[in-house]
């Protein structure tokens, strides 16, 4: 019975052993990529734990340290994600054409604002994630005032209201830019209200506007973006 213990607890033991290997894996790849400088220090702290386990210098709980580690990763892959598309975010806007454009002092406060969040070490992912969303908005804004070719033309076809979702039709012109449906509860919603590019394929394609409040009248109309930043 003793041996049957010992042997149960070696298996298991074992097993710890392994998964914590593959997780300190994981956790070097990641260690190599783009992050706020304290969630790389939080992930490289729990990799060091794990570390010291594998190496037989630390005798702390293999569980909780395997717990940690995986808290670290998974809070580093988010705020990875996040950090790299703000930084891609801001590389777009560097790289837009500004000379004799309107609204060139707005985009390059933006773009500033951006920069200031991408540059905190502790920047929070919530913090990074509302940079970009106001630097994105700030892009199409300059964008679209400096718009060139022809309005696109649109035609909503029908929508229908749930509790919380709405879901849409329309006809749009080839070849744009980004096709959607936007909507507030004020009247003629534009792109700088909610809206959203997402859809099923169903007899052409649905399109479908998310967590909209029940009982709540909403104005909804298709758009459609041109390759020249023209809106129909």
């Amino acid at each position: 019975e003793q041996l049957s213990k010992a042997s149960a607890a070696a298996i298991a033991n074992n097993v710890a052993y392994s998964a914590l290997r593959s997780a300190m894996s994981r956790a070097k790849t990641l260690l190599g990529k783009q992050m706020t400088a304290k969630a790389k220090a939080d992930l490289q702290a729990a990799y060091d734990a794990a570390s010291a386990i594998i190496d037989g210098n630390s005798d702390d709980d293999i569980s909780v340290v395997a717990a940690q580690l995986d808290e670290a990763y998974t809070n580093a892959t988010a705020n990875s994600t996040i950090y790299t598309s703000l930084q891609s975010s801001i590389l777009t806007a560097n790289n837009l054409n500004k000379k004799d454009k309107e609204g060139v002092e707005e985009l390059e406060e933006a773009i500033a604002a951006a920069q200031a969040v991408l540059d905190n070490e502790s920047a929070t992912i919530e913090e990074m994630s509302m940079a970009k969303s106001a630097l994105d908005r700030a892009v199409l804004i300059f964008r679209m005032a400096n718009a060139t070719g022809t309005e696109p033309t649109v035609k909503t076809l029908s929508v229908i209201q749930g509790a919380t979702i709405m879901f849409g039709r329309a006809s749009f012109p080839s070849n744009m830019s980004e096709t959607g449906f936007c909507w507030s509860e004020n009247p003629e919603p534009t792109v700088l209200d909610y809206r959203t590019t997402t859809y099923y394929a169903n007899n052409g394609n649905i399109y479908y506007m998310n967590n909209i409040k029940p009982s709540t009248v909403y104005y909804v109309r298709a758009y459609a973006i041109s390759r020249g930043y023209k809106v129909g």
